[in-house]
């Protein structure tokens, strides 16, 4: 008898088809479910990516000045423009000379340059400078032009241009009059940077530092005396342009007396003022510009006083001076957290200003 051999290998081939069929689906199966365990077990495994730490303060952070005195003989004196980490560290020196002194100085707004005052011992005269933080680029803005005791307050960067597309520096100036000696009362000017543009923009009734809002169309300086109570204080004052004429004004909006002078905080609507206490030494307070009410102290010293105080770039810390000893503190702005930066080191007088970007 003839076997069908086309019948069995037909049927042998279904029957190969069927077991890789079958073997397949089993493999799928098993790598569906291997799949599965292994996602649990990476969902077990792997917790949630915590958030990214905050950037750590940009260095060099505060800007100071160390004036050498030799005594009596100022054309020895050394001064000295400094700046230094954020933690007190790294201390440098950006500019030095002999027969001088510098004063005040203050950040531009993206932290690449200072502008301080410069005193020239030897020919006394005063001038307002530039330079740039790396030690380079040296300027005078504006420069006394007769040897005698003029008055430069603060020069002070304005956080952005203002209305004529300039930004400008603030500070104050005795004014000269026409017989070549000089006003007491220390007027509120503003200057292009380059020098040209001075305005000034007080009579009689300006003060000496001055600080920005944070968009540069407000100033705030200290106020004169209470006519009531012999207080001094400080004012607000928004600053106006007249297209046509290119003329700038100042308009009052805001005074009080119950503070003294105060910085202007770099993100919101805030002043570091300053009160005396029970003991007549002064405390910092932080007075809230659109709800006088919640002011609040943030240090509380009965018998110690603080100066020279500035805001940290996101307002969330303040530096400042301590009491006769010129101990450099931070503390942060909820009034917690007072650390000590170079402990030791008289600071006093020395005016550090923290840079104001991050």
């Amino acid at each position: 008898m003839r076997r069908d051999t086309r019948k069995e290998d037909k049927m042998s081939g279904r029957i190969r088809f069927l077991g890789i069929v079958t073997i397949l689906v089993l493999l799928g199966a098993v790598l569906l479910i291997g799949a599965s365990g292994w996602a649990q077990k990476a969902s077990v495994a792997k917790p949630p990516k915590p958030p990214d730490p905050p950037p750590p303060p940009a260095d060099p952070a505060i800007a100071y000045v160390e004036n050498i005195s030799k005594g009596a003989a100022v054309h020895k004196t050394i001064g000295r423009l400094m700046v230094m980490n954020a933690d007190g560290s790294n201390q440098q020196v950006v500019l030095t000379e002999t027969g001088v002194e510098y004063l005040d100085p203050t950040w531009s707004p993206d932290g690449t340059q200072l502008v301080f005052i410069r005193g020239d011992l030897i020919g006394r005269r005063k001038s307002i400078c530039i330079i740039n933080v790396n030690g380079t680029g040296f300027r005078k803005v504006i420069e006394d032009s007769s040897a005698g005791e003029i008055y430069y307050g603060p020069a002070t960067w304005s956080p952005l241009p203002l209305a004529d597309g300039n930004h400008k520096l603030a500070f104050c100036y005795s004014v000269r009059r026409p017989d070549g000696t000089y006003e007491i009362d220390h007027e509120v000017f503003i200057i292009n940077l380059n020098g040209t543009g001075m305005v000034r923009l007080t009579v009689n009734t300006g003060g000496s530092p001055i600080y920005w809002s944070p968009m540069a169309d407000r100033i705030t300086f200290p106020a004169c005396c209470d006519p009531e109570t012999g207080n001094g204080g400080f004012v607000v004052c928004r600053i106006n342009y007249d297209p046509v004429t290119a003329l700038f004004s100042l308009t009052p909006e805001h005074t009080c007396f119950e503070f003294g002078w105060g910085i202007w905080a770099n993100t919101q609507e805030k002043l570091a003022v300053h009160k005396m206490n029970a003991n007549g030494v002064a405390d910092i307070w932080i007075y809230d510009l659109l709800n006088p009410s919640l002011s609040s102290p943030l240090t509380s010293t009965p018998n110690n006083y603080e100066h020279d105080w500035s805001w940290s770039p996101d307002d969330s810390k303040i530096l400042f001076v301590q009491g006769a000893s010129g101990q450099l503190s931070v503390i942060n702005s909820d009034g917690s957290g007072l650390t000590p930066i170079c402990p030791g080191v008289d600071f006093s007088w020395r005016s550090p200003r923290w840079r104001r970007n991050l």
